[in-house]
């Protein structure tokens, strides 16, 4: 079938009875050609279809450098005792000396002295060398970053800018907007395309990673580019998007510089090693754990300050500057203390004789009793009960219901931690600590709250009835101008959504709320106001802390437990670090402050001593490789030329850190790629077929193979409308917990969701029958036992078929207002955002699918009528103008430009001349000095030793065997690297120097192991590297650094 598909060149579906096909002809001459296929005689037909097979993790590379066996020095260079500075350099490579790392500051001057680490960051720049710069949160690494893009600009070059959030792109856009000037400046990120060929872009990481792979159509995409700052680098840890720094870092071209600002890890060095090895560059290592605005860290014992008839201090000093010396004794006070306050309060109870009555026979009752909540309830000793949620809300309606069960039978009718509301207690605490803080001249505050509704909730909670006021007049004179200008673009309707009113009202009491589920329009003026000083205090969950540059002189943890969307559990000692790094402003602020709220004397079943003193005294976790091909990798990979899957999870730091992991992830590779081989994505000569190629055009991670195979299933949405296609779409985005009981009110989205649940589940079965998992829930990663080999599908669909927004998707799409739209969508007041950024979401995905439906399925038509949809989709408060950005033309509302066609082959197979050696693009990215052989009769056995022969005439270039030359995609590329090689540094100096070739056809090339050579499929080939050297060989004489000798 494969060889089929591969002959008519477009996708092919044949039914069971092999009488009928159906054809995926992009134009009409394309479905001629493939009828005409179809209708040859059976010996014709297995002619026109024959099939080399190939591998596509060969057991060994043919003459690539393996990275991994390349030998690195290390060198120590003299520091300071605020930072250490090392170099890792391949031992071919010379390092740098030890006395040369003051900065001249030439291209750039800052209007503040620099540190020593930033002086010398910014000396390693300099030298036109990659950094790795690991230092706590708030140290002032952006400036190295600034001096880099300066660098940049002085060279005529571009540099890029990537961040691993929206909001941070967003606040970077405008930092670099106002240094070096607004038209200097673009932004590339998911919902917002500005000025992308503007000399300085910042994007969001993922953005980089999709433009690396479209390297394969376009070598010369990142020529222009001389620097690449990597901000939050430490998230190549990340389990779920870790993939997309390595991949980057690995993909990025050599002549890239690459800047990388990490927070404090340990294994910092480890990670030099791995870019020094798989990229044969220097690798300047510069390590700080000095901050410049010390922390002071204090425990807040919650509770009445006074019990037992004795007033008693709630604050606890844990940690002080500069000694950090760890005070244990306060910490055991504080929770001995809250043991007692605990203690003396009511238990709630289930009298002994109606204990069979609430639990009933196995439990029945009380499985009854909770019945649609995902909520554990416990009876203990003394009939105590224990009711846990991970949800807040789900606690909240388990105990009501417990509440109502015991008041009906005349027992005890509140739980003792709801007296007088869910959160009483708690904002009594705030309330406290917060009077507390602004005695002691400590706000403005970021309170730290792990729970989206919970930030609310309290804000609200502290600032109703008038409890809390924390603004000026003239603050609120400010804030209400800010708000007016900033709400300008919003319909008068979305004025009127609970969270904007909500949201408003807390803003002019100098209360902000910032979590994911915000509008993001509210969300940018939260952070405008916050950064300029007028909300003295900000309840944000997590994301707030990463990387955002929003100081605040003291942190609060409400918590120090957070759900991570599989399980709660404690902060680990890096994120801990990361959101104290928030307190102390740095130039405004001598010291900062760092509290913990103490609830209770145990944490997640644990001694609150032993948990906090593990947070305050243990080493930062080190970034742990998680890397895992992902099926959207995989695609493009194969595509680019099969030996690139091979290359690399051989160039991964999961290879470099855990060869014997690495190895088990070669062999999922293999089993991966049979998948694609069955469904019709790939061949097995290693050729996409027309059916991954439209996968290719669908920047997802996970779920290329299942929209891909839907997209088919659904025949192009030919049958649906637009606002019907939209609704199925909104499947794929839909974020948060599964939810099928909302009501969809279009029989036809109901339909074609069903179709959906089907090609998942057909998928899925397919996936376990190669013991691959089917989603990041699937069982096969966890398995229960070992008899459990999978799921049946239903993980899969809960994972990535979410209908819980389509009937908000379809709403909008026809027409309706946003109120309305989210009111289908049973989203909580609070959530508005989280309908928002799918919306935005689902619009980048049906970019991509009116791209497929246009050049991939033949579907013009249906394109047509969706980007006319997704203008209408893009109003009211989804195209409300960011309040960073303004009113800037954003180019996402455009349809995706046409990839131009590859050119045609010159010469065909068989052909045999002399043409011009730049024509020839090299198929490895390395290659030996030597050859196995002298070249020609007689003649030299090395490189250099060739190209000088054929210069002064010692060689003819007939008396050398013809290069053998095989066509992909757009040009010419060599089997025979190292001829070539000598021959381009002959037509360096000759420009009428010629190249004997060979043109061989695919067969011919096959037979001489072409698919595994081929590893350039993203550079063109234009350049190779000299193993076990820095020198290169290239089309000018700047990069052919290996023949300098030649004409210096």
């Amino acid at each position: 079938m494969h060889s089929l598909i591969r002959a008519c060149n477009c996708h092919v579906q044949v039914s069971q009875d092999l009488c009928v096909a159906d054809v995926w002809a992009t134009n009409f001459g394309v479905a001629a050609n493939a009828e005409r296929i179809l209708d040859l005689p059976a010996p014709e037909l297995e002619e026109a279809i024959r099939l080399d097979t190939w591998d596509a993790i060969p057991d060994g590379c043919e003459e690539d450098e393996d990275p991994h066996c390349i030998e690195v020095s290390w060198v120590s260079h003299p520091s300071h005792p605020s930072f250490s500075h090392h170099t890792v350099s391949p031992s071919f490579v010379n390092i740098p000396s030890a006395q040369s790392f003051s900065p001249s500051l030439e291209v750039w001057t800052f209007k503040h002295a620099l540190d020593p680490v930033q002086s010398r960051g910014i000396a390693c720049v300099e030298r036109r060398e990659s950094v790795l710069l690991s230092a706590p949160t708030s140290a002032g690494k952006t400036a190295v970053a600034v001096y880099a893009v300066a660098m940049a600009l002085h060279e005529k070059k571009r540099a890029i800018y990537t961040t691993p959030i929206k909001a941070l792109s967003n606040q970077k856009f405008l930092e670099l907007g106002k240094l070096f000037g607004g038209q200097y400046v673009g932004i590339m990120t998911g919902d917002t395309v500005i000025a992308s060929d503007a000399p300085i872009v910042v994007m969001t990481l993922e953005i980089l990673h999709s433009m690396l792979y479209k390297q394969a159509r376009d070598p010369n995409l990142m020529d222009d580019f001389a620097y690449v700052i990597i901000d939050e680098a430490h998230f190549l840890g990340n389990v779920e998007r870790g993939y997309a720094w390595e991949e980057v870092l690995i993909l990025l071209p050599l002549h890239v510089r690459l800047v990388l600002l990490s927070a404090t890890v340990p294994n910092s060095r480890t990670i030099g090693d791995w870019c020094s090895r798989v990229r044969t560059e220097p690798m300047h290592v510069i390590t700080s754990e000095q901050r410049p605005v010390p922390l002071f860290h204090g425990v807040f014992r919650c509770g009445p300050p006074d019990y037992f008839s004795k007033k008693r201090r709630s604050l606890f000093s844990i940690m002080n500057p500069p000694r950090n010396f760890f005070k244990p004794w306060n910490l055991s006070e504080a929770v001995r203390q809250r043991a007692i306050i605990l203690q003396s309060q009511p238990k709630w109870r289930c009298p002994y004789e109606l204990l069979p009555r609430f639990i009933g026979r196995k439990g029945q009752n009380l499985k009854q009793l909770m019945a649609g909540l995902s909520a554990s309830v416990r009876v203990a000793d003394e009939g105590i009960i224990e009711v846990r949620a991970l949800d807040c809300d789900v606690e909240r309606e388990a105990k009501l219901r417990v509440t109502r069960w015991l008041t009906n039978q005349g027992a005890l009718a509140k739980a003792p931690d709801s007296s007088s509301g869910p959160l009483s207690l708690q904002v009594e605490d705030l309330e406290r600590l917060l009077s507390l803080l602004w005695y002691r001249k400590q706000l403005p505050t970021i309170g730290f709250c792990f729970d989206k509704r919970m930030c609310e909730r309290i804000a609200l909670l502290l600032a109703g009835g008038k409890r809390m006021d924390f603004s000026s007049n003239a603050a609120k004179s400010k804030i209400h101008a800010r708000l007016q200008a900033g709400l300008a673009g919003l319909d008068e309707r979305d004025k009127q959504l609970a969270q904007v009113k909500h949201c408003c009202d807390l803003l002019v009491r100098g209360i902000g709320v910032h979590h994911g589920g915000m509008l993001p329009l509210l969300r940018e003026i939260v952070e405008l106001l916050f950064a300029d000083g007028l909300l003295p205090v900000i309840f944000a969950t997590e994301t707030f802390a990463i990387g955002l540059n929003m100081p605040a002189k003291s942190v609060i943890f409400t918590d120090v437990v957070k759900f991570d969307g599989r399980a709660r559990r404690m902060l680990n000692v890096s994120e801990f670090r990361q959101m104290s790094g928030r307190a102390g402003r740095r130039g405004l602020d001598r010291a900062g402050y760092v509290y913990i709220m103490l609830h209770s004397d145990q944490i997640l079943q644990q001694p609150a001593t032993t948990v906090l003193t593990k947070l305050y005294t243990e080493e930062p976790s080190e970034v742990v490789n998680c890397y895992r091909m992902r099926w959207a990798s995989l695609l493009h990979l194969i595509s680019a030329g099969p030996a690139h899957v091979y290359a690399m999870l051989s160039r991964s730091l999961q290879r470099f850190t855990e060869p014997t992991v690495a190895m088990s992830r070669q062999q999922e590779a293999r089993r991966m790629v049979k998948v694609l081989q069955e469904l019709d994505f790939v061949d097995k000569s290693g050729v996409t077929l027309p059916k991954g190629l439209l996968a290719c055009h669908l920047f997802l991670a996970e779920d290329a193979l299942l929209v891909a195979d839907i997209l088919i299933a659904l025949r192009g949405f030919e049958n649906y409308s637009a606002a019907q296609s939209f609704a199925i779409c909104a499947a794929f985005v839909a974020e948060g917990s599964y939810n099928d009981r909302l009501k969809i009110s279009d029989s036809a989205v109901c339909e074609g969701l069903a179709i959906c649940r089907k090609v998942a589940a057909k998928l899925a079965a397919k996936l376990h029958s190669h013991k691959l998992p089917c989603c990041t829930k699937c069982k096969l990663l966890n398995p229960i036992s070992a008899d459990v080999l999978g799921c049946d599908g239903t993980e899969m669909i809960k994972t990535r078929l979410n209908p819980k927004l389509c009937e908000t998707a379809l709403q909008w799409a026809s027409g309706r207002d946003f109120t309305s739209a989210v009111l289908s969508s049973g989203v909580a007041v609070g959530g508005e955002g989280f309908v928002i950024r799918a919306l935005r979401r689902l619009d980048e995905l049906m970019r991509e699918i009116t791209f497929v439906l246009r050049h991939d399925l033949a579907s013009p038509e249906t394109a047509r009528r969706i980007q006319q949809a997704r203008l209408l989709v893009r109003r009211g408060v989804l195209a409300a103008p960011s309040a960073y950005l303004g009113e800037a033309e954003d180019r996402v509302a455009e349809e995706i430009e046409e990839e131009p066609p590859w050119p045609s082959q010159t010469w065909p197979p068989g052909y045999q001349g002399t043409v011009d050696a730049f024509d020839i693009g090299f198929s490895q990215a390395s290659c030996s000095a030597n050859f196995h052989q002298p070249p020609a009769p007689g003649g030299p056995n090395d490189i250099l030793g060739l190209a000088k022969a054929l210069i002064d005439g010692r060689v003819q270039p007939a008396q050398v065997n013809p290069i053998k030359i095989h066509w992909f995609r757009h040009r010419y590329y060599s089997l025979d690297n190292r001829r070539l090689a000598a021959f381009r540094l002959w037509r360096l100096l000759d420009k009428d120097a010629k190249v004997p070739v060979v043109v061989l056809s695919r067969n011919q090339a096959l037979r001489e192991r072409w698919l595994r050579k081929f590893t350039t499929g993203f550079t063109g080939g234009r350049k190779i590297r000299i193993t076990q050297t820095d020198r290169f060989v290239g089309l000018t004489r700047e990069q052919s650094t290996f023949g300098s000798s030649l004409w210096s």
